[in-house]
C-alpha cells in the first residue's frame, strides 16, 4: 500500500507489450482486486480503507473525464479507451468491489459503463466506446471481446442486471462461430481475431483479401506466434465465465475442448520452448502464463497428478518473479509497475500450499 497515491490511485505502467503510456486506471483496478482479496482473508480494515480509496479514484471525474468510457491510455495514435479490454479490467474490479464493499454507487456506475457499449445483436459482439462517448467499430480482437464478457458475467453475478446477463448469454451462444480455432497444424489454437464470417457478406472481397494476406509467409507466422502467446490468456477467462453461466452448451463442444487440449500438445510445448514464452529475456515472453495454465488445468482438466502440476507451475512462477528487495512479483518484467499489479491474476486461484525456495518472504515480513 506504500505506493498508493493520496487520491487512491496506483502508479501507471506502459501496457507491457505495446509500450503505450497508460493512465493509473488499469493498475489501480488490478491493485483494487488485490486489496479486496487480502481484506477478505485478513478482515484487517486497513486493506478495506485502501480499497475504498481506490474505488473513489475509479469513480472520479478524472477517470471518466467526459462521462463515458474509462480513460485508460495516452497514445495519441490509438483510442484512449484501449478497446473493450481496457474497460473490462476496471469493470471486473468494480464488480468485486461491489461484492465486498456493497457500495451501491459502484454497481450503478459499472452497469452504466458496461451498457454504454453497443452490443451488435446480429454478430453478438461489442463495439468500443471512445472516452468522449462516440461509438467506435466492433472490437475485432478476440481476447478483448472475451474479457469484456467476463466483466459482464461478474457484474451480472453480483448485481443481477438482466440486460447485462442477456448480452453475455448471447455472446456465449455465438462463441461457436465467433471464436476461430486452427483445425490443422495447430489444432485448437485460438485465432487472435474474431471470426470474419459476418464481414464476408457485408463487405465483399476485401475481408477475403485481408484473410488471404494472413496466410502468406511471414505474416502468417507472426499471426500464429501472437495467437500462441495469447492462447493461455484466453483460456484463463473461460473458467470465470463457466462459473457464472455453467449451463451454456459451449462448454461441452468439441471446439472448446480442443482449446485446452492444445496446451498439452507437442505443438504448443515446442513453440512454448522455442519462442521462450516463459524465458526472462525472450522478446516473446508472456508474463503470468504459468498462472493461466494452472487455472485452466484446475478448472477443466481431468488428469493424473494435476494438483502437483499446478503447484510446480506456480512455484516456478513465484520463484522466478519475486523480488525480495521490493517485495513485488515483478523481478524479471520490463514493465515493473504493471507486472506488480498483475499479481491480482492469482487471486482467483484456490488456496494452495506452495514450496518456494530461497525467497525469504517470511524474513522480510518479520523485519
Amino acid at each position: 500500500m506504500e505506493i498508493q497515491n493520496s487520491d487512491g490511485s496506483f502508479p501507471p505502467g506502459t501496457n507491457v507489450y505495446y509500450n503505450d503510456p497508460e493512465t493509473p486506471v488499469r493498475n489501480t483496478s488490478h491493485w483494487l482486486m488485490i486489496l479486496l482479496k487480502v481484506y477478505t482473508y485478513t478482515n484487517d480494515d486497513k486493506y478495506k480503507i485502501a480499497a475504498a480509496k481506490a474505488v473513489d479514484y475509479l469513480l472520479s471525474k478524472e477517470v471518466r473525464p467526459m462521462g463515458a468510457s474509462f480513460w485508460c491510455r495516452k497514445n495519441p495514435h490509438k483510442d484512449f479507451c484501449n478497446g473493450t479490454v481496457g474497460q473490462a479490467f476496471t469493470l471486473d474490479a468494480l464488480a468485486q468491489a461491489y461484492e465486498v464493499l456493497q457500495m451501491e454507487a459502484v454497481k450503478n456506475l459499472a452497469d452504466e459503463v458496461f451498457l454504454l457499449h453497443p452490443f451488435d445483436e446480429k454478430n453478438a459482439l461489442w463495439r468500443s466506446v471512445a472516452v468522449d462517448g462516440s461509438y467506435l467499430p466492433i472490437d475485432p480482437t478476440f481476447n478483448h471481446q472475451l474479457w469484456f464478457a467476463v466483466a459482464g458475467a461478474e457484474l451480472w453475478r453480483v448485481g443481477k442486471n438482466e440486460e447485462i446477463g442477456r448480452r453475455v448469454r448471447l455472446f456465449l451462444d455465438a462463441l461457436h462461430r465467433n471464436m476461430n480455432v486452427h483445425k490443422f497444424g495447430h489444432k485448437g489454437l485460438i485465432y487472435h481475431y474474431v471470426s470474419r464470417h459476418h464481414s464476408f457478406r457485408k463487405k465483399g472481397i476485401i475481408p477475403h483479401l485481408k484473410t488471404l494476406k494472413l496466410l502468406i509467409g511471414q505474416q502468417r507466422k507472426n499471426e500464429i506466434i501472437r495467437a500462441i502467446r495469447y492462447h493461455c490468456f484466453n483460456l484463463w477467462a473461460f473458467p470465470i465465465l463457466k462459473n457464472v453461466f455453467s449451463e451454456n452448451d459451449f462448454w461441452y463442444s468439441k471446439k472448446f475442448k480442443s482449446t485446452f487440449n492444445y496446451i498439452f500438445s507437442n505443438d504448443f510445448t515446442k513453440h512454448e520452448e522455442s519462442l521462450g514464452l516463459k524465458k526472462p529475456n525472450s522478446v516473446y515472453k508472456f508474463e503470468n502464463i504459468n498462472i493461466y495454465e494452472a487455472y485452466t488445468i484446475l478448472a477443466f482438466c481431468d488428469i493424473e497428478d494435476k494438483e502437483q502440476i499446478v503447484e510446480e507451475l506456480l512455484s516456478t512462477h513465484f520463484e522466478q518473479e519475486y523480488d525480495s528487495e521490493t517485495d513485488m512479483v515483478n523481478r524479471l518484467a520490463a514493465d515493473k509497475l504493471t507486472q506488480a499489479a498483475r499479481v491480482y491474476e492469482a487471486t482467483r486461484l484456490p488456496n494452495l500450499e506452495l514450496k518456494l525456495k530461497n525467497l525469504n518472504i517470511a524474513d522480510r515480513q518479520e523485519g
